[in-house]
């Protein structure tokens, strides 16, 4: 039974229960479709991406059987790809003029910050690539899809088939897909994003890490030099010119770098401060084989703060078991036994304390009750990982020997 009146009253009471259900909105238009109705609707998607509002509700009548409303919906969309191709799909039977003018459009547009990743849309892109085999977008928007999903070697062979498009995000994706399966390949493809687009500065840091990957760091530090010249003020370049300095051992410029460098601070950055705290630790390891004991302190002191520039705070237990450690053996070796024996016992606590937390610094844990006697404990202390090498070599110069995992 149709009631328009109480259908109408169910959505405005909708509204008011949820002013910013679009849906809602969108129906009071099919309902009463004059330009108010439309303004109404339109005027309330006010985010950054309004197609994905548009896309998400022409996909759910879509899927409930209405294309027609699917059509509306989208009509009223911003210009944007996706929303043209599904228009066309939409469109392959009712109006196929109307459909080929969308096609069109849809391989006009730019594919710039253009992400699609609905399942849905797969079906469209194929059927569009059957209607022009040679459009190298909907081949490009295919893979990002089937890389969402998780189908990165069926992403690959729809990226291999666009063949080369001045485009430099289609170069980025495809590089990282290929960093695995084929790093020449992945090497090459960073090289001509760069090519094509030295405007981006993320063209130039995809490439410089590349370098890194490859155990190239002669020439990831020459183009993290031209990059920073270029983007003085980019923090990501910024890092990039300090991992190419510790990469080439040029430990004391990296340092410098790292104190110049202004990270704002948010949830999760640790990177910049880890890229710190390493460098200060091998700036010690360097100076352990020079004996300088009192460069090796100061360098591994300084490797357990917490810089403000670089936009970590410090946490509630920092585990700086590594530096003591080193440093306690330092101190040692240097004449100061008390202040070494402290400090061994201040870890040992710390790995009691936080005993059940397998961190990376739970060998050195280890390493302390040894030095202080206790061999039964640990022995019975579970380590899983080592330190790396250049740590146990250093640790091996003062006549302690590795006592394992388990």
């Amino acid at each position: 039974m149709r009631q328009p009146q109480a259908a109408r009253e169910i959505l405005e009471r909708i509204l008011e229960i949820e002013p910013l259900n679009h849906w809602a909105r969108f129906e009071l238009y099919l309902r009463d479709p004059d330009s108010r109705r439309r303004d109404d609707f339109q005027n309330m998607i006010r985010n950054e991406l309004p197609h994905e509002n548009y896309l998400e509700m022409a996909l759910w009548y879509y899927r409930s059987g209405q294309d027609a409303e699917s059509i509306r919906m989208l009509e009223m969309a911003p210009e944007h790809p996706m929303v043209a191709y599904w228009r066309a799909y939409l469109n392959r039977e009712r109006d196929p003029q109307e459909s080929r003018g969308d096609l069109v459009r849809a391989r006009e547009l730019s594919p710039e910050l253009v992400f699609p990743f609905r399942e849905e849309s797969l079906a469209v892109l194929e059927w569009a690539l059957g209607q022009d085999p040679g459009d190298w977008k909907a081949k490009y928007y295919l893979g990002l899809i089937l890389w969402s999903k998780g189908r990165a070697a069926e992403a690959l062979q729809s990226l291999a088939a666009c063949g080369d498009p001045d485009f430099a995000p289609f170069y980025l994706t495809r590089g990282a897909l290929n960093r695995e399966r084929d790093p020449a390949g992945a090497l090459a493809d960073f090289q001509q994003a760069l090519y094509i687009e030295r405007e981006s500065w993320r063209t130039w840091h995809y490439l410089i890490s590349e370098y890194f990957e490859q155990k190239m760091p002669a020439d990831g530090l020459a183009l993290a030099r031209e990059a920073a010249d270029l983007f003085p003020d980019n923090s990501v370049i910024a890092v990039d010119l300090v991992h190419g300095l510790m990469e080439n051992d040029a430990y004391a410029e990296a340092l410098e770098k790292l104190e110049n460098t202004h990270t704002l601070p948010f949830e999760g950055a640790r990177a910049v401060h880890e890229l710190f705290v390493e460098c200060r630790i091998r700036m010690a390891l360097a100076a352990i084989r020079e004996k300088d004991w009192d460069g090796a302190i100061a360098h591994l002191e300084g490797a357990k703060t917490y810089p403000e520039n670089l936009g970590t705070g410090k946490p509630f237990h920092p585990d700086h078991r590594l530096q003591e450690f080193l440093q306690a053996l330092c101190l040692e070796t240097s004449g100061e036994t008390a202040q070494a024996e402290s400090m061994m016992r201040s870890i040992v606590e710390y790995t009691w304390a936080h005993g059940g937390e397998q961190t990376r610094y739970q060998y050195f844990g280890r390493l302390a009750l040894l030095e202080i006697g206790e061999e039964g404990k640990a022995r019975s202390l579970p380590v899983k990982e080592k330190p790396p090498e250049a740590v146990l070599e250093a640790i091996k110069l003062f006549g302690r020997s590795d006592p394992g995992v388990n």
